[in-house]
Parts: structure tokens; C-alpha cells; sequence
């Protein structure tokens, strides 16, 4: 399984780096051990804009980053 997990265009984690993760249908936060914390967010409409805090996706690619998380959080059980 790839190490990157490329949420956009501009920003690729590394998730062996990922310490937490918290999601609900239309959330997901990351946690990392330095502190950051990264916010994916289900676009829900035209007025919501990515930021350096808080990544908003369209569904198909919030559905992505939501798999392949759940996906590498259960390989690590």
C-alpha cells in the first residue's frame, strides 16, 4: 500500500505519519504528532473553499480519502 495519501492537488500525507483520525459522514480530521490537525470536509456547496486549515471536497473525492484512510487504519490492526 502507497505511504502518500493525496487528499488534493495540493496536499499529500504521509499516513504512516497519522496519529488520530476522526470521521463522521461528512468530516474527517486527521491528527498528526506534531501538533497539526487536518480538516476534510464534504463540499456541500459553491461557498466553501479550501484553506490551509480545512479542505473541502465534492463527494466522490471525500468518499476517496475516506476509503483509503479506513483502509490503512484497518491494515495497521
Amino acid at each position: 500500500m502507497k505511504r502518500g495519501l493525496i487528499i488534493d492537488n495540493n496536499l499529500t500525507v504521509n499516513k504512516a505519519a497519522i496519529l488520530r483520525v476522526e470521521f463522521d459522514s461528512s468530516f474527517i480530521m486527521l491528527f498528526f504528532a506534531d501538533q497539526t490537525v487536518i480538516n476534510i470536509c464534504l463540499k456541500q456547496d459553491e461557498l466553501h473553499f479550501s484553506s490551509e486549515q480545512a479542505y473541502y471536497l465534492v463527494e466522490a473525492e471525500f468518499e476517496r480519502v475516506q476509503t483509503e484512510i479506513q483502509a490503512y487504519l484497518n491494515s495497521e490492526l
